[in-house]
């Protein structure tokens, strides 16, 4: 029988490395768009990312920051240390944030606590409500310029994941060493397949042989696949009808004919007659990632869908307050399941919390 491992962004953020993306709207605001901001008040008087609407906070000699009075932005940059810059425009981030020329980025900075955690589904979103915009005219123009800023949004994840380090020797790195070798320990394991839906290196940089590893979403040394994938949903059918390709340039199904990795997983995991087990680590099962989820885990072969708990997250917590957020993940991850395949099934398939597992260790 086949051990399929498909681990998602919860597999790196347990190896300790920042890719949510709270981490990347953080990242962007430090080391991208405050710099252009400081750039252009006392350099060159432009900027790559904000629209000339910047200007009126400048020209005004307004910018709140905190205190009993106001200061110029100039004042402001010129008497704060950089640290200290920083921390007043996080502070007053809005101010400045509407005037991105980035309309998609702004909108998720204006709306963080609802949007940054999934920025495909809020993509997806935007996208379905074009077509049912009063002038149709201007349907081809919103929906270039959402692919633009969409594209600009993935060269800066791409640019910011390459600079993360894995910390190889972290509990989790070691606990998956010993699940490759417990699963090659056992007599009727014959193969292991890894679906990754990272993008980055991580456990292809293990001690680690024997497997197959399939990048469904690319790598960093690629073009990574960043969209949309759920193709059963109405209202991408809809889409579809509309008979204008650029409503369908960021819907994962198209680039997944890019490379043949897809095929790889269809062949290895479908078409031939050979059982599974399915064992999920840090993927959220979100219905981003649909299409794929479901083929694979309503398919025949498919025996059992096991859930991984991240115990190592309430470390910090009373046991019973421990237990309780283990017990909420576990009832999360179901219910995200039971959005991609039918309850009936689930209840099958899916090992019950009881007998899940824990990575990198038991809570208790």
């Amino acid at each position: 029988m086949k051990q399929v491992l498909i681990i998602g962004n919860g597999f790196d953020i347990a190896h300790g490395l920042p890719t949510s993306f709270k981490d990347f709207s953080k990242y962007l605001l430090e080391n991208i768009l405050i710099p252009d901001l400081r750039q252009f008040v006392l350099e060159t008087g432009k900027s790559e990312y904000y629209t000339d609407g910047i200007r009126d906070i400048h020209n005004q000699h307004l910018f709140p920051v905190g205190y009993n009075t106001n200061y110029s932005l100039d004042g402001i940059l010129l008497n704060l240390s950089k640290e200290g810059f920083i921390e007043s425009l996080l502070d007053n981030k809005m101010i400045f944030l509407e005037y991105l020329k980035n309309n998609f980025l702004s909108k998720l900075y204006r709306e963080e606590d609802e949007f940054w955690f999934d920025v495909e589904s809020t993509y997806f979103d935007l996208l379905k409500i074009i077509p049912n915009t009063y002038d149709r005219s201007s349907h081809k123009m919103q929906i270039l310029r959402l692919n633009e800023e969409l594209k600009q949004i993935k060269t800066l994840l791409q640019e910011y994941l390459v600079t993360l380090n894995v910390n190889y020797q972290s509990p989790v790195s070691n606990f998956i060493e010993e699940l490759f070798q417990n699963f090659k320990n056992e007599e009727k394991v014959n193969d292991i397949v890894v679906i990754d839906f990272n993008y980055t290196k991580t456990i292809r940089s293990f001690n680690i042989t024997g497997y197959e590893h399939y990048p469904i979403h690319g790598t960093l040394e690629s073009d990574i696949i960043f969209g949309w994938g759920n193709d059963k949903d109405e209202d991408y059918i809809e889409i579809k009808d509309l008979k204008n390709d650029n409503f369908l340039t960021n819907f994962k199904t198209h680039h997944y004919l890019k490379n043949n990795y897809y095929q790889l997983i269809h062949h290895s995991l479908i078409r031939i007659k050979e059982k599974f087990n399915i064992h999920i680590l840090g993927h959220s099962l979100g219905l981003t990632d649909k299409s794929l989820l479901k083929e694979i885990f309503e398919s025949d072969n498919c025996e059992r869908i096991y859930l991984y708990l991240r115990s190592d997250q309430y470390n910090s917590e009373p046991l019973v307050s421990k237990q309780i957020g283990v017990e909420n993940e576990y009832t999360k991850l179901t219910m995200a399941i039971s959005r991609i395949i039918d309850d009936q099934m689930a209840r099958i398939k899916v090992v019950n919390m009881q007998y899940s597992n824990y990575f990198p260790k038991n809570p208790n």
